[in-house]
Order: structure tokens, then sequence, then C-alpha cells
């Protein structure tokens, strides 16, 4: 009889604990769905000009799980590491190449040549510029700012060229590669194929999936709408 009474309370204390973890499993699940970035309608530049569309974004989803996805690389970190976290990298390149093309616009030169006080100003720039929230709730849109509709478009030719069978990069977005790398050597490095994803609409829309990702990763409590 105490044996039997000793196996309830076994059961009952897994049973808690499996309800417990089920509790917050699911109260976390919803966090993330409540938290996550809206995919927005259109990701418009200031002109009008329109980047990406929803479908273009979810399309860019299904090609990424097409080729394999979170075999290749992350995207929120969820996915193998052979390759890198394609959203924390997207972010980090286009970062570079805005620093670098306002070094050249503002002082004519290099960003890595500017003094301690120049650098400081573009990075607090930089941190204005990616954190300020321009997404429209009411309308669905994302306008982004004609640096960033440059760097956008920079990116998807970046990373167009490793996944189709590219052998150099575009001269402008070359300086940002790893060690100098070229798209060959990058996709050696990735285990990637060449001409893993075929046609210039599929890389684009692989890139509008990407950038969608980098959204989240430029999100903070100090996000703030621009006027």
């Amino acid at each position: 009889m105490e044996h039997q009474t000793g196996n309830r309370k076994l059961w009952v204390i897994l049973g808690i604990v499996v309800f417990i973890g089920f509790a917050v499993l699911i109260q976390q699940g919803v966090k993330l769905y409540q938290t996550a970035p809206p995919v927005p309608d259109t990701v418009v530049a200031e002109t009008g000009e329109v980047l990406y569309s929803a479908a273009d974004i979810l399309d860019g989803q299904n090609i990424w799980q097409s080729m394999g996805g979170q075999e290749v690389g992350s995207v929120w970190g969820h996915g193998a590491y052979v390759a890198p976290d394609w959203t924390a990298d997207w972010l980090h390149r286009e970062c570079l190449y805005t620093l670098e093309n306002w070094s050249k616009s503002s002082f004519h030169r290099p960003y890595v040549s500017l003094g301690p006080a120049e650098q400081a100003s573009l990075r607090a720039r930089l941190i204005q510029e990616f954190r300020t929230n321009t997404y429209d709730k009411a309308t669905g849109r994302l306008t982004l700012s004609e640096d960033r509709v440059k760097a956008a478009k920079a990116m998807t030719r970046y990373y167009g060229a490793i996944f189709s069978d590219a052998m150099e990069f575009d001269p402008d977005v070359k300086p940002f590669a790893d060690a100098g790398k070229s798209p060959r050597d990058l996709r050696k490095a990735y285990a990637i194929a060449n001409n893993t994803i075929e046609g210039k609409e599929r890389l684009r829309k692989l890139g509008a999936f990407f950038f969608l990702g980098k959204l989240g990763m430029c999100s903070s409590p100090a996000t703030r709408r621009r006027k």
C-alpha cells in the first residue's frame, strides 16, 4: 500500500513538472508571437519606390526553406552554424556599408581613415537611423530613407552573388566581404553549391526575407517613431 502511495506521489510530481514546462513554453511562444516584427505590406523609399511587398518577403521565406533553410546558416540563431546567421550578417554589413557611404559623402575619405571623433559622430548617426521606427501600422507601410534604400539594394546584390554562381562581387560591396574573399570562396567556406538559387527575382525575394529578419535585430526599448 505504501509502495502504491509513493508511486502516486511520483506521478503527481511528474504531472506538475510537465504542466509547468508546457505552460512556460506556451507563455514564451505567445510572447515571441506578440513581439515579433510585423510583416509590412510594403517596404518603400521616401520617393514612393516599392522595394519589397509582403508577398516578396513570404516568397523569400519559402525560397529559403526550399534550399534547405536552417541547414544552410541560420536566421535569428535558428539553424546550422556552418554558414552565418544571415540576419545578423546582413545587419552587420549594411551598417558597414552605410558608415562607408556617409564617410565618403561627408568627409570624402574612407571610414577607417577618420579620427575617433568623426567615427563616433557617424556611429551615433547610424544608431539613430537604424533604431528609428518608420513602420506605419495604419497603412502597413515601412518607409526607408535614401541611405537605407541604397544599402538594402547593395546587400541584395551582395547575398545574390553568394547564392548564385557569381565569381566576383560588385566593386561597391566587395570591400565588405570576409577577408576580401570572392563569392566563390565564400560558397566553399559556407558549403553552398553554385546556383543554389537561380534567377534575379528569386535572389531579390531571398534578400527581402533576410531584410525582414534584420528588422527584429534593430528593435530595442529605445526604438522611436520618426516624425
